[in-house]
């Protein structure tokens, strides 16, 4: 079933090889300072504005065309991880539409009485198996659209930090300190993909939501033809503690509408490009709710829930799903009640934000221990020891005070969100 947990660990094996892509690109860029300021083991510092700049383009174009070329050749993997991820998640979809099925058919006598057995798909139809192969299309798209954007990003970073270092060196600061502070500076920066507008996310969490957001928006739309093969036009959706939650009544307020039953429109049907099949085996089911039942009309989902909209049922990084209701079906979603929703939502913002500070500290950690591994000057080394020292003590504060935060509040600790590439806390 397409729970909270289970969609979180569809995600799981991407979102880490994006993880470890992130880590490998920022290397590239700490082998780039170390290449720029190092010669025959001395640190080179050029005074001059007009040889500095002319050296430090050279730089920023071969970097960015090693990037560039890095993301080519590594992007594959974390494909394969969405593709494998989505064919995990047709599975499931598949097991969820007969599950619901048999319910209906059981729960029913007349309806069983018409049918006769329940109907069973052995496999997604030819449609269903399209609108999967599509969401994952569109997913991968998204992925490499933002991904063009990490090389160009990474290189102002690059020139940033660069140039920063050159200037404390010649005003007066320890030229080991200033390359330590460019080479720590990117390592806390990290490989980020930038959104129109500006806004930047870590590559791993940009992945994470896009395949999260893409295989459950794949979800709805075969559990939404499946109703209409079926003359069913009421979907259910899910429930969870901690839903997102805003003051005031709009889409974006998910606890609002979760755990209610809803109809689906003409309109959204149309919309979906819906097609009447030629030979579908719920064709009973219909014939059965078009001849004996007359479906009680609810709230409309677009309308209510904001259904194919970013903040809304099935938008960027919504955990909740959608299930076929038929009529007289029971509702065994659980109605949270508004404060006891706001208060795990906000528990979980909190955890949320330590674990992605931990991941930053982590990142410096393993970024600092590659500087030390590439560097030659036994000076730089000796300054990226102490530096690496001191990070390494806020990681310990940081995991300790996460692991009293969760045992407090009764959360669990999710390592798979602690992690940096395939390394563990």
């Amino acid at each position: 079933m397409f729970t909270p947990e289970y969609l979180n660990e569809l995600v799981e094996n991407s979102h880490a090889a994006a993880s470890e892509f992130n880590m490998y690109l920022t290397n590239k860029v700490i082998d780039s300072i170390v290449n720029l300021f190092e010669s025959e083991g001395e640190i080179k510092i050029i005074p001059s504005n007009r040889q500095r700049l002319k050296l430090l383009n050279k730089q920023s174009g071969i970097l960015v065309s090693d990037i560039e070329k890095e993301i080519r050749k590594r992007l594959p993997g974390v494909e394969s991880k969405i593709r494998e991820a989505f064919l995990k998640a047709g599975y499931e979809i598949n097991e969820d539409i007969n599950k619901s099925v048999a319910d209906m058919v059981e729960a029913d006598k007349e309806l069983k009485s018409f049918v006769g057995k329940a109907p069973r798909l052995e496999h997604l139809t030819e449609s269903e198996k399209k609108l999967l192969d599509a969401a994952y299309k569109r997913t991968n798209g998204e992925i490499r659209n933002l991904t063009k954007t990490t090389a160009a990003d990474m290189n102002q970073q690059f020139l940033k930090s660069c140039d920063a270092a050159w200037w404390k060196a010649t005003h007066g600061v320890d030229r080991y300190t200033a390359i330590r502070e460019a080479i720590t500076e990117v390592s806390k920066y990290g490989t980020h993909v930038v959104y129109r507008g500006g806004r930047k996310m870590a590559v791993e969490a940009a992945t994470r939501m896009c395949v999260l957001t893409g295989i459950n928006q794949a979800n709805a739309e075969i559990t939404l033809t499946e109703c209409a093969n079926a003359g069913i036009r009421t979907v259910l959706v899910s429930s969870h503690i901690g839903a997102r939650y805003t003051d005031k009544e709009e889409p974006a307020n998910h606890q609002s509408w979760q755990g209610k039953i809803y109809s689906i429109s003409d309109a959204l049907l149309e919309k979906m490009g819906y097609e009447e099949p030629k030979k579908n085996i719920f064709g009973k089911i219909k014939d059965f709710f078009q001849r004996f039942k007359k479906q009680k009309k609810y709230p409309d989902l677009v309308e209510i829930t904001g259904y194919g909209t970013v903040t809304g049922l099935c938008g960027a990084n919504c955990r909740h799903t959608m299930h076929m209701h038929y009529p007289g079906n029971s509702n065994p979603y659980k109605d949270y009640n508004n404060e006891e929703n706001k208060q795990k939502y906000d528990l979980y913002q909190k955890q949320r934000g330590m674990e992605r500070r931990i991941r930053e500290t982590k990142k410096r950690m393993y970024n600092i221990k590659h500087a030390i591994k590439t560097l030659s000057d036994e000076n730089a080394i000796d300054t990226m020891k102490e530096e690496l020292s001191q990070v390494e003590a806020v990681f310990n504060r940081q995991f300790g005070e996460y692991e009293y935060f969760c045992k407090q509040n009764g959360l669990h600790i999710d390592q798979e969100r602690l992690y940096v590439g395939n390394q563990k806390v």
